[in-house]
């Protein structure tokens, strides 16, 4: 089944990534901003000792760089950009740590914060497994500093990674949860319950990208529309059950005809609609023969299909004409062969 683009190249969906990407980067700031101002508030008040003067330089630091995450504009820089923000969220906090002297117990746990964000922000559990052990490590550093008590720093060290690992994992399998059922309400509003294939959501969606990629390469587009002649009478005769079981056929072997960067939408009833990419006119009359002997064999030949194409730039341009002009000529397909008898596409000028 053709639900989707190639997986390479540019994704209908990067609007939406680049947005994520955007917000998760200002999510970022903004935590890292409160724990700078916290570290600075919670500075201020200690006294017996004081906190260095270096320790508030950092905390300074910090806030500048959670500042500057808000302001960066993450939505036209690379994904991998966003694994900068974790890496230099550690080396702040260590430094801290060894900064805050004896209040370096409180600074590492700010630790916490690093492994959330990366379990939220990432959907790599080796990445994620990667950031654990990269503060897990950094908590450890601890250990080497002067302690007088250093069962106590072990014991409180290996508790602290154990919290770590603890939380990003709970974190991982929550977002993976959301993530999944997110996936699966998807599917749910863009796919045909019946037959499993794309819906017209689904369809415009895909037009609107493909139209603006397609003149941006100056390639054809073709825009495909195929009606079951007779489906009335299958109902009838036969039954709902049967006309379900024969549009799940029908729509079986359409996908079988289709590459993987079309995109097969049944638009309700027995009409479905096809989106081929990089598809010029004398191809899509291949495709229309294809399509309509898939359908054919499929159903044992009790069952033949109207054919009606456009093709872009060539007879229009924007999704509501090539839509308007591929039912036109589905419609007059019909009309010149008969209802029941099938139909080679036609085109209106």
């Amino acid at each position: 089944m053709a639900l989707a683009p190639a997986t390479t190249g540019i994704s209908p969906d990067i609007g939406g990534l680049n947005a994520q990407r955007s917000a998760t980067g200002r999510v970022a700031g903004t935590v890292i901003s409160l724990a700078a101002l916290a570290a600075l508030a919670a500075g201020a008040v200690v006294r017996h000792p004081s906190a260095p003067f270096s320790f508030f330089v950092l905390s300074l630091v910090a806030l500048g760089t959670g500042v500057a995450c808000i302001f960066v504009p993450w939505d036209r820089m690379p994904a991998r950009c966003l694994h900068a923000i974790p890496v230099l969220a550690t080396v702040e906090v260590a430094i801290g740590v060894r900064l805050a002297g004896v209040y370096g117990d409180i600074a590492a746990d700010y630790y916490i914060f690093v492994v959330l964000f990366a379990a939220y922000a990432f959907s790599s559990r080796r990445a994620i497994a990667g950031y654990v052990f990269l503060d897990a490590a950094a908590t450890g550093l601890r250990l080497f500093y002067a302690d007088p008590h250093p069962t106590e720093a072990l014991a409180a060290t290996m508790v602290r990674v154990l919290v770590l690992v603890t939380v990003a994992g709970i974190v991982t399998l929550l977002r993976e949860q959301l993530q999944q059922r997110q996936g699966e309400l998807t599917v749910l509003a863009t796919h045909d319950p019946l037959t499993g294939v794309g819906n017209y959501r689904l369809l415009t969606e895909r037009l609107e990208y493909e139209i603006v990629r397609h003149r941006r390469s100056g390639a054809h587009l073709t825009v495909m529309l195929l009606d079951l002649d007779g489906f009335k009478e299958i109902n009838d005769s036969l039954g709902h059950l049967t006309g379900d079981r024969v549009l799940r056929e029908v729509a079986a072997a359409l996908s079988s005809t289709l590459r993987a960067d079309d995109t097969l939408a049944r638009q309700g009833g027995d009409e479905f609609s096809i989106l081929a990419a990089e598809t010029a006119p004398a191809q899509a009359e291949r495709l229309a023969a294809r399509a309509q002997q898939a359908v054919h064999a499929a159903t044992g030949g009790g069952v033949t299909t109207s054919v009606g194409w456009v093709s872009a730039p060539t007879h229009a341009e924007g999704p509501e004409s090539l839509l308007a002009r591929a039912d036109a000529n589905l419609l007059h397909a019909k009309a010149k062969r008969g209802a029941g008898r099938g139909a080679q596409p036609e085109l209106v000028g």
